[in-house]
């Protein structure tokens, strides 16, 4: 008798009806290695799902690693800068301290240096007085070389008459007061020929150019104010090289110890000076 699709359709009612019959009837179809496929497949999902497992803690735990040593790393570099940030305030303190006791050390050299420059001028000034009346009471000794009979003209009479050049219009009020300041007026006789000569002397330790143009400048004020013949002299211990040319150049006569070098024979240099003294020839 031939197999019906009818009898498959009633085939297929019974298996559906009878679960141990498709069973069965698989147990015959299917071949062994499909048969163990299922076992297998459920092996390999349960072999993966524990290998996962194992990946996903040892990438779990790797990473927890890293962020642990990159946790430690910011730490030590937050101590470091703690550190250095504490290094800074202690240097800026330093810093500052030294500021502060540099700044009382330039006040103290200020102070120094100006009690020095006060002890300095009193000094000079000292100098200077002492010069003067040296000049004033020796004035036949030190300006010999210059004059015969050399003598200072009294400071009353150089006012006396600086006030009656001003009233008869030789000279200004104003070149009248700084004539008045000139250190020393000395009077006396050309030593060769007679005639009256007056010395306009400013006096100075160490003559500089300002002392050579203040002789010219208030020599040429008496000369119209005494109505004679004056010329300019420095005295001074020493002339500095720029003061030895200025009176070279203005004809101004230099006076030191006694010894009168007239403006020509005035040395260029310091190391020169001893070379000429009172023997010489009048440039006036």
């Amino acid at each position: 008798m031939a197999f019906t699709v009818e009898d498959f359709q009633d085939l297929l009612e019974l298996l559906r009806a009878h679960p141990e019959w498709r069973r069965r009837l698989w147990e015959l179809l299917a071949s062994e290695e499909l048969l163990r496929l299922p076992a297998e497949v459920k092996a390999f999902r349960e072999e993966f799902e524990a290998f996962r497992d194992q990946t996903f803690e040892a990438f779990r735990q790797e990473t927890e690693r890293r962020f642990q040593r990159v946790e430690e790393q910011i730490a030590a570099l937050a101590e470091a800068q703690r550190r250095t940030e504490e290094q800074i305030r202690q240097l800026v303190e330093v810093i500052r301290q030294l500021t502060e006791r540099v700044d009382r050390l330039e006040q103290r050299a200020a102070r120094l240096e100006r009690r020095t420059e006060d002890h300095a001028r009193d000094l000079g000034k000292l100098k200077k007085y002492s010069m003067e009346n040296r000049y004033r009471e020796r004035s036949v000794k030190v300006f010999r070389g210059l004059l015969r009979g050399a003598k200072p003209v009294p400071d009353e009479w150089v006012d006396q008459v600086l006030e009656e050049a001003v009233a008869a219009g030789r000279i200004t009020e104003g070149e009248a007061d700084d004539a008045a300041q000139a250190d020393l007026v000395v009077e006396g006789f050309h030593r060769r020929e007679g005639r009256k000569i007056y010395l306009v002397v400013e006096i100075s330790d160490l003559g500089d150019t300002e002392d050579v143009k203040r002789a010219v400048k208030r020599a040429a004020i008496f000369a119209r104010a005494f109505q004679a013949e004056v010329w300019p002299v420095v005295g001074a211990e020493e002339l500095t090289d720029l003061a030895r040319k200025a009176a070279r150049d203005l004809r101004v006569w230099w006076v030191r110890d006694g010894r009168a070098f007239p403006p020509r024979e005035i040395p260029e240099e310091a190391e020169g000076a001893g070379g000429t003294g009172e023997s010489f020839r009048p440039e006036h």
